[in-house]
C-alpha cells in the first residue's frame, strides 16, 4: 500500500493519505481561528508541498517524504475542527504548472512583498507579489504565500482560489492522491 512517510524524532508515521496527514500540519501552520478561507488556502498549499515531497522525498536518506519541523512542515496529533474543516473542504486539491504539482512555499509574514523561489527556473510560479500584510518586520523567508496576507486577503472577501493564485502565477489547480503517479 502505498503511504506518505513524516519522519518525527528519529521514528517514522505513515499515512494513507495526504488529507491525513495535513489534519496535523495546517493548525501547526496556521492559527485554526483564522478565516476558514485562509484556512483553505493554506490547506491546498501544504498539500501541494507534500504531494511534491512524496514524489520527491525530502528524507530519502532516512526513508522519509518528510519530518515534522520547520525544514518541511510543522506537524503534531493534535488536529482542530476548523482546520479538519478546511482540508476536508479542499480534498485532493493541489496546486500543478503544466500538470505536473508545483512545490509551493509559505511563511507567516513577508513584508509587504514576497521575493523569488530560491531558485527561480525551478519553480517559475513563485514570482514576487505584493502583499497586504504590510511592510512590518518579514517572519520566514516571504517565499510563496504569505500566511498573514493570506488571512488580510480573506477579511477582505477574497475566496481560497484568489488568494493562492495571486501568490503563484500560470498555476492550475488539480487533483492528487497518494495511489496516483506524478501526470496522471
Amino acid at each position: 500500500m502505498t503511504v506518505l512517510r513524516l519522519l518525527v524524532d528519529s521514528r517514522i508515521i505513515e499515512f494513507h493519505s495526504i488529507d491525513a496527514y495535513l489534519l496535523g500540519v495546517v493548525p501547526r501552520e496556521m492559527p485554526a481561528l483564522w478565516p476558514m478561507e485562509a484556512l483553505k488556502a493554506q490547506a491546498i498549499v501544504a498539500r501541494s508541498y507534500a504531494a511534491f515531497a512524496y514524489l520527491w522525498p525530502r528524507h530519502g536518506g532516512a526513508s522519509a517524504h518528510l519530518c515534522n519541523t520547520t525544514h518541511c512542515q510543522m506537524w503534531r496529533s493534535a488536529t482542530h475542527p476548523r482546520t479538519d474543516q478546511a482540508v476536508m473542504e479542499t480534498a485532493g486539491k493541489v496546486l500543478t504548472y503544466h500538470g505536473r504539482i508545483a512545490q509551493t512555499f509559505y511563511s507567516a509574514r513577508c513584508g509587504g512583498r514576497t521575493v523569488h523561489a530560491w531558485n527561480p527556473a525551478a519553480a517559475p510560479w513563485c514570482q514576487p507579489v505584493d502583499c497586504p500584510c504590510g511592510p512590518s518586520e518579514p517572519n520566514g523567508h516571504r517565499r510563496g504565500l504569505c500566511q498573514h496576507g493570506a488571512r488580510i486577503f480573506a477579511e477582505q472577501g477574497w475566496d481560497h482560489e484568489q488568494i493562492v493564485l495571486h501568490y503563484f502565477a500560470n498555476v492550475k489547480f488539480g487533483h492528487f492522491e497518494l495511489n496516483q503517479e506524478e501526470g496522471q
